[in-house]
């Protein structure tokens, strides 16, 4: 039972004063609660600027490689002018620019029979054996003696066929059955084959027997020469990339060029999930008035340095870039500028004279890629952009910054193929060059460039991803842990002062039954006291 502290005797208000007590001793609980809030708070600014950061690389990677950012556009010819189209074309954004020679020859079909008898009712009653089907390796055989009944049982067989009754009646009904094949294509076809028995075709009206109405064959067309079937009239990745429906027989030339609208609307999206970023973190650099308070991140180094660093990659001069003969160095030059809230601003009718007038001269600001004595492969972000010395020697491509004095970085052959060593500047670079024809002594020069779009892309998966080098999860671990040594501290306290308030509760309480007897003690000697007077005072007799 709860030891209760009421003051009656002391007059004293002890339970006012444990709890004041106990209040005291709970500030620096209190302290580290205020903390525990605004590191969860931190928390949810932290997942909601890795959430911006996701979708700014998203859309970088969209436009991180030649291929991604030239989009093409497929169109199709016909070989007779006021012919329609015969084909429907879909692309990705990956299809190598060029002219086919389409051929179609022939559409997918299904197969279809139907029967040569006409019945005056869908109950009407058959005058046959049984009907025989064979279909994708299935035979079954059909003894229902009723239109309708052998109808249901096709359909509920279980080998894909469909029957259907077909009323050819004007003013009277002349149902005729129909079975279609489970799918189009030349594997699909089927047979059926009736049993009349006694009843022969045409010796009763009742009696049954099919005709095939189509045919089952597959699609076929010729592309450049080449002839390829399907069993449907969908042809995707014939052209790599390409989805291609024929819709009709004939011939025509299929054209992919490339379509700046892909790159333009990309960019933007590049462009307005960046300045998502930079409201965020310009948000949380701001003072809230209204408040009175400082927002989670506000002064938060390591989101201000992410801010930076993605500031430097979209306004600064692209990474190599200016060591080579491409038109344009930075985004500005295509339309792509900062304005005074630090937003990137596209000028659509700058950027789209670009894209017609020098599309690769665009890409090159976005991705990444090299020139010089071999041929370039591949380079992510982590590449140092810049021009470089080659070397064979020793069996061995060797790389240096041109104008450096440091080591040389040995590359890792394959084959043909020599890519950057890890841990090294050129960590993620390759190049492919003729072994065959590689001398010791043989020198040459690469100059690399690391385009926008590649550099955002590798930036925010170093801030966004889940590792040791992740700087947001670092950031978000580091709260984490910090709350938990928050939370641990305050159960030890509250176990504390748990304890502390029953002792003072148990103190007082000892208090107020001492004084409580001492006031009996003292009412006692009172009483007798006022006895006293009475008992001296001297009997009358």
């Amino acid at each position: 039972m709860a030891i209760t502290v009421n003051g009656l005797v002391s007059g004293l208000d002890s339970a006012g004063i444990v709890s004041k007590l106990v209040e005291l001793e709970k500030r620096p609980v209190t302290l580290l609660q205020d903390k525990q809030t605004a590191g969860n708070d931190q928390l949810t600014a932290w997942q909601e600027l890795n959430t911006k950061l996701k979708a700014f690389q998203t859309s970088a990677q969209k436009i991180n490689s030649a291929t991604k950012f030239q989009g093409t556009k497929g169109t199709f010819t016909n070989d007779i002018s006021t012919a329609p189209s015969i084909v429907s074309l879909s692309s990705t954004a990956n299809v190598t620019s060029a002219t086919y020679s389409l051929t179609v020859g022939s559409l997918a079909a299904q197969q279809k029979m139907v029967s040569n008898q006409s019945f005056d009712s869908t109950s009407s009653t058959l005058m046959y054996n049984s009907v025989t089907i064979t279909s994708g390796g299935q035979t079954k055989t059909f003894t229902q003696k009723t239109l309708d009944s052998l109808t249901s049982a096709i359909n509920t067989s279980g080998m894909g066929l469909s029957a259907v009754l077909i009323n050819t009646g004007a003013s009277t009904p002349s149902y005729r059955m129909e079975i279609n094949g489970a799918n189009a294509g030349a594997a699909s076809a089927f047979t059926v084959s009736v049993d009349q028995g006694s009843n022969g075709v045409g010796q009763n009206p009742n009696s049954l027997d099919f005709a095939t109405t189509q045919v089952a064959k597959d699609a076929s067309i010729t592309l450049d020469g080449v002839t390829v079937s399907r069993t449907s009239n969908n042809f995707d990745n014939v052209i790599p990339g390409v989805n291609l429906t024929v819709t009709a027989t004939g011939s025509g030339k299929v054209n992919f060029n490339a379509d700046a609208t892909v790159a333009l609307a990309n960019i933007n999206d590049f462009v307005n999930t960046y300045n998502d970023v930079i409201d965020y973190t310009t948000g949380q650099s701001t003072f809230d008035k209204t408040q009175q308070k400082q927002k989670p991140l506000f002064g938060n180094t390591t989101m201000l340095n992410i801010q930076q660093t993605l500031r430097g990659i979209v306004t600064g001069a692209v990474g190599g870039l200016a060591n080579t003969k491409n038109q344009y160095g930075t985004l500005s030059q295509v339309g792509i500028k900062t304005d005074y809230t630090n937003h990137l601003t596209v000028d659509s009718t700058v950027l789209s004279q670009a894209l017609q007038a020098n599309i690769s001269g665009v890409t090159n600001l976005f991705v990444s890629g090299a020139s010089g004595s071999y041929t370039f492969v591949a380079a992510n972000g982590s590449v140092a952009a810049g021009v470089y010395d080659t070397l064979y020697s020793g069996g061995t491509m060797k790389m240096r910054m041109k104008g450096s004095s440091g080591d040389w970085i040995n590359m890792t052959q394959s084959g043909n193929y020599f890519d950057g060593a890890l841990g090294s500047a050129l960590e993620g670079f390759s190049l492919r060059a003729d072994a065959s024809a590689l001398s010791e002594g043989t020198t040459g020069n690469m100059t690399i460039w690391t385009g926008a779009a590649v550099a955002a892309d590798y930036q925010t998966q170093r801030e966004t991803e889940y590792s040791t080098t992740g700087l947001i999860y670092n950031a978000r671990k580091s709260l984490e842990d910090r709350n938990v040594q928050y939370q641990a501290q305050i159960d030890d306290m509250n176990q504390r002062i748990k304890i502390k308030q029953d002792n003072l509760t148990q103190k007082y309480a000892r208090l107020e039954s001492t004084l409580s007897k001492i006031k009996g003690q003292g009412d006692y000697l009172s009483q007798q006291l006022n006895y006293l007077p009475a008992m001296m005072t001297p009997k009358k007799k």
